[in-house]
């Protein structure tokens, strides 16, 4: 769990534990306490009631400022712009790392964007691809059937047309059929009655 940074009497985060000043300005821990009592450090209590003295990125110049109340008296508005101002920087230097990491995640987002679209373009053109091949078969087979209709038609007309032939044929079969007959017995009758003159002439 990341530990809060404090703030100093000005609104700024930032600052530096009372026990690694005091050893970054070569004091005693309690000099460096007397030292912001009397202002010629800058520093506070956080919540904890920990001490955090707010020192310059020079802390050659701390060390004067808290060695000479009079230096210290010009010094130390100075060493709180100073302390202000390393302080933004360091806010600017997360924000630009965030800026960063942020824009890293959208590169990779926006290729894989990229990458997507190119797979349903893809998709679109296989699926018009198939739905064409589709509809040529479709209608191919729509020909094929008329075609089919067409011919069943016919052979049906055809057929029609054959039975009546055959009905036809039949009546007149059995036209000559009696016909035949009726001639047949005609001569049976007629060879009889020859049978019989010659029989009676024949005595």
């Amino acid at each position: 769990m990341l530990r809060s940074i404090p703030r100093d009497r000005s609104g700024v985060e930032g600052g530096t534990p009372i026990a690694e000043a005091a050893q970054r300005l070569g004091m005693s821990v309690e000099a460096v306490r007397r030292c912001i009592r009397r202002g010629t450090l800058a520093g506070h209590k956080d919540a904890s009631g920990e001490w955090w003295v707010i020192l310059p990125a020079d802390d050659t110049a701390a060390v004067a400022a808290a060695s000479s109340p009079r230096i210290a008296r010009v010094a130390a508005p100075a060493l709180r712009r100073s302390s202000a101002l390393d302080a933004l920087a360091e806010q600017l230097a997360a924000r630009d790392r965030r800026i960063h990491e942020l824009e890293t995640e959208r590169d990779v987002l926006l290729a894989e964007r990229e990458e997507w679209r190119a797979k349903q373009a893809d998709l679109a053109r296989r699926l018009g691809h198939i739905e064409g091949r589709l509809t040529a078969e479709r209608e191919q087979t729509a020909v094929q059937l008329a075609e089919r209709d067409r011919r069943i038609q016919e052979l049906e007309s055809e057929r029609a047309e054959l039975y009546q032939t055959r009905g036809r044929l039949l009546a007149e079969l059995e036209h000559a059929r009696a016909q035949f007959a009726s001639l047949s017995t005609a001569a049976d009758e007629a060879a009889a009655q020859r049978r019989r003159w010659w029989a009676f002439w024949g005595r």
